[in-house]
Order: C-alpha cells, then sequence, then structure tokens
C-alpha cells in the first residue's frame, strides 16, 4: 500500500530528474564534480556565455543540487552531495554499455 509520502517522494524525485534532464545542466555537473568553480570557469570550460551557465547553475541551485559560497569578490558553485555525481557518472555508464551492445548486434547483423 502507497502512503502520502511515497507519492510525494516520487514527484520529489519526478522534479529532480526534470532539473538535470538537460544536456547543458549534466555537463555542468560534470565539470564541477567535487570542486568549487566560479561561474565564468564553467563558461570557460564548457564553450558557453556566463549568462547561459548563470541560468543553468540557478536552476540546479533552486532544486538544491548546488550550493553557492562567496569567497571574496567570486561566488564559487559546489554540488551539495556528491551522490549526485555518482548517479550521473553511473547513468552514462549504463548508457554506453547498452550502446555499444546495440551496435555489437548490428555489425553481426551486417556480416550475416
Amino acid at each position: 500500500m502507497m502512503n502520502l509520502h511515497n507519492i510525494e517522494i516520487y514527484e520529489v524525485h519526478s522534479e529532480f530528474c526534470r532539473a538535470i534532464a538537460n544536456p547543458k545542466r549534466l555537463r555542468i555537473l560534470n565539470e564541477i564534480g567535487d570542486a568549487k568553480i566560479t561561474v565564468g570557469e564553467l563558461a570557460n570550460l564548457l564553450n558557453l556565455s556566463v549568462s547561459n551557465i548563470s541560468q543553468h547553475l540557478k536552476i540546479l541551485k533552486n532544486y538544491e543540487i548546488l550550493k553557492s559560497e562567496k569567497i571574496g569578490h567570486r561566488v564559487y558553485y559546489s554540488i551539495t552531495d556528491i551522490r549526485i555525481v555518482e548517479i550521473c557518472q553511473s547513468m552514462r555508464q549504463v548508457i554506453s554499455d547498452l550502446y555499444e551492445k546495440r551496435m555489437d548486434i548490428f555489425t553481426l547483423d551486417k556480416t550475416e
């Protein structure tokens, strides 16, 4: 039997997934990893504008996936829980493995 808490956790889970379901945000999370990084540094690493990066950071921060810390005149962003990065890496590995298997099947089909 499903209680209200279970229903709410699925809603939150769904919203969390929507927040990271963007290639640029996934790249941002990957680049940040376990570091602290500024908007400008991310813009340079990802070859995106500062304003574009800022928009994505705001979404990730609103969902408490990222946190910010002002040090001197700079604002540094970091991931609230390193398991988020690990989950994303695991998902990419699963996708890569599935893709590799699919390519093996296509290659086998061509040789028959």
